[in-house]
């Protein structure tokens, strides 16, 4: 399994049509590509769902990275990051009044690790790790509190986030932003093009 997930990481690579913010009339193409880094021999995961066969061939995950705008949609990061990872995750939960927890936190709250972020937003990729929902992946969004389950494992959230929907597509690129070096224009992502052929757009 672990392999033939490493081979679709590996072998899809793909573009952004993008338009300027403010003057969409104007178009550009950015290139991503998608970052593997290796195992650590000594590493320690615990066993819930999928996540020792993961990091069994995985040390850290980069999808859609532009490294030249310093730009990424998700990083899924070291088990040694996890604990730095948690504590900057707790800043923005610690805030909640206790009479308000049931409301804002779903059932598994506490049952968890976040195992990632997404770069340069202040919001968290976490697994869940007891319940009817263990092993199941959700990202963390601090403008409202909102959790949103990515995939039922770890791998079907890899999966689901190479090949998404037009509105998984909206949330993979919603925070990214690419400026053009001259002129300080942003532009942002409009459409997904695989290098198979395939076109997602967003209508947002």
């Amino acid at each position: 399994m672990i392999e033939n997930l490493l081979e679709r990481i590996r072998n899809h690579e793909g573009e952004f049509l993008c338009e300027a913010i403010g003057a969409e009339e104007n178009t550009k193409l950015v290139k991503f590509s998608h970052s593997v880094d290796p195992p650590s021999p000594s590493v320690q995961v615990p066993d819930v769902g999928d996540l020792n066969e993961f990091y069994s061939a995985i040390g850290s995950l980069t999808l859609y990275s532009v490294p030249t705008n310093y730009e990424a949609a998700y990083y899924i990061a070291p088990p040694s990051e996890w604990e730095n990872l948690e504590s900057d995750f707790s800043d923005w939960t610690d805030m909640v009044d206790e009479d308000e927890e049931e409301e804002v936190f779903p059932t598994w709250f506490g049952s968890h690790n976040v195992i990632g972020e997404i770069p340069g937003t202040g919001n968290y990729i976490l697994v869940v790790t007891d319940g009817a929902e263990q092993g199941a992946i959700y990202s963390f969004d601090h403008d409202g509190f909102e959790f949103k389950k990515l995939g039922s494992s770890i791998e079907e959230f890899v999966l689901n986030a190479l090949d998404p929907d037009s509105n998984q597509f909206l949330d993979l690129v919603t925070h990214m932003r690419f400026i053009s070096n001259d002129n300080d224009q942003q532009w942002w992502a409009r459409e997904l093009r695989h290098n198979s052929g395939k076109v997602v757009r967003n209508d947002a």
